[in-house]
């Protein structure tokens, strides 16, 4: 059973997660699994901020401020995108307390539209 992410968890990407933008577009790769995932502009801000403090509250507020979007709307989709990385092993999560401080290296961004795997048999 998968746990609900919690208001006060910090999030961290995933080790072996590389995050690219490259000619006006950004992915994700993960490369134990080779899957890639594109990314929107909201999708690389997130990304970003969780690189950075990860706060989901910090993120939220970026949200309202840069997009004029309702605060329940950006809540209600960064949960949603947030829990979408966790499913694809893209991030983990920490509860606040010991070792939920700043990530200790980069990884990518946001609005998780899956590309293309290498066992797609479906892509090129």
């Amino acid at each position: 059973m998968t746990t609900e992410i919690g208001w006060d968890d910090v999030i961290r990407p995933a080790p072996g997660v590389l995050f690219r933008e490259m000619g006006g577009e950004t992915v994700l790769l993960h490369l134990r699994s080779g899957a890639y995932f594109g990314l929107d502009l909201v999708g690389t801000l997130i990304w970003q901020e969780i690189e950075g403090e990860g706060r989901l509250q910090p993120i939220l507020d970026l949200l309202v401020e840069q997009f004029e979007v309702e605060e329940a709307q950006a809540r209600e989709d960064l949960l949603r995108m947030v829990t979408r990385m966790r499913d694809h092993d893209l991030v983990h999560v920490a509860t606040d307390g010991p070792g939920a401080g700043p990530a200790a290296e980069p990884a990518g961004s946001s609005e998780l539209d899956e590309a293309t795997t290498k066992d797609d048999p479906g892509t090129a």
